[in-house]
């Protein structure tokens, strides 16, 4: 069995990822399910993206974790199950729609507190492009 997880940092850098599944990672191992960690944002760009007020270069990284999301998406067909945390990426529901028309298992972990935006003021004009529809149209869309 293969498992993908699109999450948003790498391995060890976020405390809610830790504890909400890495922690399991080497129990599922164990027991025969191959885990692959897809991360939506690279180490050198995270500090980029949440702390910098620049925008060109949230531009330049965001194109990069699109690019980067697209293809892991491109390829879950391969897994068994799609685990997402959180969300597929930053904004939009473009990718949680293309994998509710993959044959595939998702397994959405929201995390807590879904009902708040999540709203960072170094943002600026890219926190117009979220939604607090995203959590009940992905799961709509996978409920058929």
């Amino acid at each position: 069995m293969k498992a993908l997880f699109l999450v948003l940092h790498r391995k060890d850098r976020s405390p809610g990822q830790r504890y909400r599944h890495e922690q399991y990672l080497e129990y599922l191992t164990e027991n025969g399910i191959t885990c692959i960690i897809s991360p939506l944002l690279k180490t050198a760009n995270e500090d980029k993206t949440f702390y910098g007020n620049k925008m060109l270069p949230k531009v330049w990284v965001g194109l990069k974790a699109f690019l980067r999301r697209f293809f892991s998406v491109l390829n879950a067909g391969g897994f068994d199950i799609i685990y997402i945390y959180r969300d597929a990426f930053f904004f939009g529901t473009f990718f949680e729609k293309w994998l509710c028309k993959k044959n595939v298992k998702i397994i959405y972990d929201f995390d807590d507190a879904i009902w708040l935006m999540d709203e960072n003021p170094n943002q600026g004009i890219f926190n117009k492009l979220k939604t607090l529809k995203k959590q009940r149209l992905s799961v709509r869309w996978q409920t058929g």
